[in-house]
C-alpha cells in the first residue's frame, strides 16, 4: 500500500488537476498537521476528472479520527486511511446516479448519497 503524506500547501499540485489541500482533513484541530492519501485513490480521482472533463469539488478527503467522529463516520472509515474521497455532484450537469455510474469506472467502491448531493468513492 502506497500512501503519501500531505501538508497544507495550497499551491502544491499533486496531479494534473488536484492540489494537496483538496484532500486534507477539514477539521479545525491545531494538532492535525498532516493527512494521508492513497496513491491509487489520487490516480482514480485524476482519471475520473479527466474522463468527465469538468472540475470536481471534493467535500471530504482524509479525516483524522476526531473529525471522523464529529461527522459520524464509520469506525473503520476509509477516509481515516486516506483511501476515500467524497465528491459534490454538480446538479445542473448530472444526477447523483449518473455521476456515480461514471465514478464506478475508476473506483473500487462508489456509494450514492442522493439526498445530500454527493458520492463517496474509495479504493481497497
Amino acid at each position: 500500500m502506497y500512501l503519501m503524506l500531505l501538508k497544507n500547501d495550497p499551491a502544491k499540485l499533486i496531479s494534473w488537476n488536484f492540489r494537496a489541500e483538496e484532500f486534507l482533513c477539514n477539521c479545525s484541530y491545531s494538532d492535525c498537521n498532516f493527512s494521508m492519501l492513497y496513491y491509487k485513490t489520487l490516480d482514480s480521482a485524476q482519471r475520473f476528472r479527466s474522463y468527465i472533463n469538468r472540475s470536481l469539488h471534493i467535500t471530504s478527503g482524509h479525516r483524522c479520527q476526531r473529525h471522523n467522529s464529529v461527522v459520524r463516520g464509520s469506525n473503520n472509515s476509509y477516509h481515516m486511511k486516506g483511501h476515500a474521497v467524497d465528491f459534490y455532484v454538480p446538479e445542473a450537469e448530472y444526477t447523483v446516479e449518473e455521476f456515480a455510474q461514471v465514478a464506478r469506472l475508476f473506483f473500487d467502491v462508489v456509494i450514492e448519497y442522493s439526498d445530500d448531493g454527493f458520492i463517496h468513492c474509495h479504493n481497497v
